[in-house]
């Protein structure tokens, strides 16, 4: 539940900016602190045969 309060408000926080500075919506930079801020690979090891 802590999770999910604290992403709540990250998101609160980056939608106002959003609207008070008029720029656009960069999902890159919104969870770039994460580690997510990249396309997702296939499967769980980057190194896995096809």
């Amino acid at each position: 539940m802590v999770a999910v309060k604290a992403l709540s408000n990250k998101l609160c926080r980056a939608s106002y900016y959003i609207m008070r500075d008029q720029i656009p919506y960069d999902e890159a930079r919104l969870f770039a602190e994460f580690g997510c801020g990249r396309e997702p690979t296939k499967g769980l090891a980057s190194n896995q045969q096809a």
